[in-house]
């Protein structure tokens, strides 16, 4: 680095005083997305807990546990313009956005009520496969029962298929 670079950075450093401050969360509103915090003996409403800067409802919103620690920071040094950089407790963690992808791919969490749907048509193809094979098909030629069909409803009858009831996860929200 630089001579100039790094006087440069010493001039930057003492203008710049990060403002970080110690809050209790004493309020949270879900239309704005906003909390009302207690500073020492002073409450501050308000205070954005998304993470984008537009009035919509996207990005990452985080309410946070009323009575739980916060820290604030200061946009611009302003303290009317207070928002949240750290939660000690969340109680709700929404993500809104076009696409979601967690480690990479946009198809890792299972769409519930699909899946559901697949393995209830499963189910009807496996019940009806062995209400066919329930009646007796008897061999040609000596009028016994099938060895095959005895065999496989044997198999069957050992199988307890499920249909996909109760597979979804209620604190994983499908859009």
């Amino acid at each position: 680095m630089s001579l100039l670079n790094e006087s440069i950075r010493k001039i930057v450093r003492g203008m710049v005083t990060p403002s970080i401050i110690p809050a209790e969360v004493t309020a949270f509103n879900s239309d704005d997305w906003t909390i009302t915090c207690k500073i020492d003996n002073l409450e501050i409403d308000e205070i954005r807990v998304k993470s984008v800067i537009n009035t919509d409802d996207t990005g990452i919103l985080i309410e946070p546990k009323v009575g739980s620690k916060v820290l604030l920071g200061k946009i611009d040094g302003k303290a009317e313009a207070l928002v949240v950089l750290k939660y000690d407790e969340i109680v709700k963690y929404r993500l809104i956005a076009d696409l979601i992808e967690f480690n990479g791919d946009d198809y890792s969490v299972v769409k519930a009520e699909e899946l559901q749907q697949i393995l209830t048509i499963n189910k009807t193809f496996i019940d009806a496969f062995k209400n066919i094979l329930s009646v007796p098909i008897n061999e040609p030629g000596n009028g016994s029962p099938s060895a095959f069909q005895t065999a496989l409803n044997t198999a069957l009858a050992s199988l307890d298929y499920k249909d996909g009831q109760g597979i979804e996860n209620e604190t994983v929200k499908h859009g």
